[in-house]
Formats: C-alpha cells, structure tokens, sequence
C-alpha cells in the first residue's frame, strides 16, 4: 500500500523529535496548488480562490491537503467548522469546478522543511481553527511550502474593503467623514493583523508546531487514488 511510505516517514520523523533530514525525504515533492470559486455576498458574489498543497511520491500524484472547502455550503459559518484534511484526487479538491481548472502557484519543492511543516500541521489538524483573516486555506498552504504565514488574497480583500467603506462615506457624508471612515477601516484591519502580537505569535506556534502525535494515516484511505 501506497501510504506505507508516508507512514513511515512520519514515523522517523516521531522518533527524531520532529526533525528529517533531506535524504528522509527522497521522492517526495509538493505543490502550492489553487482552484477559483465564487462566494455570496448578500446579492452579489465574489471571485476567490481555494488554496492546497498537491503531494506526489517519486514523480507521481499522492494526495492533496486542504482545509475542507465545503464547496457545497459557502456560508461564513460553514467555513468556520472547515477542517484540515487529505482528499485522493485533484477532483475532490476542485468540486464543483473541474480538475484542469486548478492552477499551480510556484515552482515545486522538495525540501526537508517543507514535508517537516506538512506532517506537523496534520498532526495538530484538530487544534487549527480556520479563521477567515488569519488562518485561512492559503495561509496552511504558503506555510507549509515557504514557511511564511501568508494570505495574499486576503491582504487584498481587507484593502478592498477599506477603499470601499472610505468611498461610500465620502460620497454620502463629505470628504472628512470619508476619511474618518477610511481611518477607521485602516485601524480595524491593522488590529485584525496585529492585536496582541505576541498573543498572535503564540496561536500561530499552538496551531503549527513540531510535536506530531500518532495519526492512523491507513484508516483514511485515500492515498493512492486516481488523480
């Protein structure tokens, strides 16, 4: 079985206190891989894009982690039950778009660290709580392939927003209320990225560490499955 290979990488990687060297992890490589989707917005929608890590062993496809789209439900509140998984097929990741709409972010890497930061971050799946501004799908994803915790989409949605609310209040209430509104929004945000930095800092090291814990990676069975 297929997922033998991975079982007992992570196996090695428990036994030397969450450290690989780069020859434990020969014929591995990743991925930063992302679909578009559309979300609902009172009567509007918005373009977005879906964010994982596509896995392949020696050259060929292996699986794909995510945090669970719920492609099917698209509310706020169903994102937020969102969990990190493992899905067998490019298909079950772009649902309901079609695989060969997936793009590839990047180059793929086959560093140490990076399968080091892929095994942690599923070992510790129960304890990352998805949150739309700061622990997002892209955020796991450029994590676990750049070591960065990044969401550029969500850099541009909050900008987005701030020039939205600082145009709608100058229009309807003059220049000056229109920059008190854009103020506000810009203290807002800059709140959401660094209220309580070192408060941040602690839940990014509580959602991402090193400690792995034993995971039954067989009773999921999904690796080796059709891309």
């Amino acid at each position: 079985m297929r997922s033998s290979q991975l079982t007992e990488l992570i196996e090695l990687y428990q036994k030397n206190n969450g450290q690989l060297e780069q020859d434990d992890c020969h014929g591995w490589t990743l991925e930063h891989i992302a679909i578009k989707r559309m979300h609902p917005l009172g009567q509007r929608e918005y373009e977005y894009f879906h964010h994982g890590v596509r896995i392949y062993y020696q050259g060929e496809f292996f699986s794909i982690l995510h945090f669970s789209g719920l492609a099917e439900e698209v509310s706020l509140e169903s994102k937020k039950r969102a969990k990190i998984l493992f899905v067998g097929s490019s298909k079950q990741f772009s649902e309901p778009s079609h695989p060969n709409e997936i793009i590839v972010i990047g180059k793929r890497v086959s560093s140490a660290d990076s399968m080091m930061r892929l095994i942690s971050t599923y070992s510790k799946r129960n304890d990352i709580v998805y949150n739309l501004v700061r622990r997002n799908c892209e955020h796991v994803s450029t994590y676990i392939i750049d070591g960065k915790w990044d969401s550029k989409q969500t850099d541009l949605y909050i900008i987005k927003m701030i020039e939205i609310i600082g145009h709608r209040a100058e229009e309807n209430k003059g220049w000056i209320l229109g920059m008190v509104a854009l103020a506000g929004a810009a203290y807002y945000a800059y709140q959401k990225y660094n209220s309580s930095g070192e408060e941040e800092e602690k839940d990014k090291k509580k959602s991402v560490v090193k400690t792995c814990y034993p995971m039954s990676w067989q009773q999921q069975n999904i690796f080796g499955r059709n891309r």
